[in-house]
């Protein structure tokens, strides 16, 4: 894991099946004696990766429309839908 440990931290940070938090990802890193850069840079670069990833999905799948549209569109949750909820959380 010395040579391509950067490699693996970033892999084990994208990878869908096996949610790992960061902190875990730098343990893991620790023991199998990867340096101190390859466990940032794989973090780093695998972080980014998920988030932009996750926000050009969600723009991809809103497709340039407002919350209320899609949830509309998606949940059938219309504006009369959330004023009743208000209405039973104040009473």
């Amino acid at each position: 894991m010395h040579d391509y440990g950067g490699l693996a931290i970033f892999i084990l940070q994208i990878a869908p099946f096996l949610p790992l938090p960061t902190p875990a990802l730098v343990g893991i890193g620790m023991v199998a004696k990867v340096s101190k850069i390859g466990i940032l840079v794989g973090c780093l670069s695998g972080k980014l990766l998920q988030l932009t990833g996750g926000a050009y999905m969600t723009q991809m799948l809103v497709e340039g429309k407002t919350l209320a549209q899609f949830l509309e569109e998606k949940y059938g949750i219309t504006d009369e839908i959330v004023a009743e909820i208000r209405a039973k959380k104040k009473k």
